[in-house]
């Protein structure tokens, strides 16, 4: 798993191959979600580690910059690595989420 702490690793269950059929069937959707991005008005609350090895950092810079919405939030988890929420940053992932869900009721 691409998960920094140790205790986050430990509790994670994953694949021990990646399932690559999916992933390929997927593009063509993919491509719509990207497409139909500028449709999206709803407040968002994008979360993404700079020290991702698994999900380039550009693609939540993508949804960022391309989402209608108005209240967006862009979240830049530093000591964490692909799965945030089993990692070092996510108690204030979840505490930032929460802030901005509440202020967007």
């Amino acid at each position: 798993a691409n998960i920094a702490d140790p205790q986050g690793k430990a509790q994670h269950i994953a694949y021990w191959n990646l399932p690559y059929a999916p992933l390929r069937e997927s593009l063509p959707f993919l491509k719509k979600v990207r497409a139909d991005l500028p449709r999206i008005t709803e407040p968002v609350f994008i979360a993404h580690s700079r020290n991702d090895e698994v999900a380039a950092p550009a693609g939540s810079q993508a949804i960022y910059q391309h989402v209608s919405s108005a209240e967006k939030e862009l979240f830049w988890a530093e000591r964490s690595n692909h799965v945030l929420l089993m990692d070092y940053d996510s108690d204030e992932i979840i505490a930032s989420l929460i802030v901005f869900e509440e202020r967007h009721r």
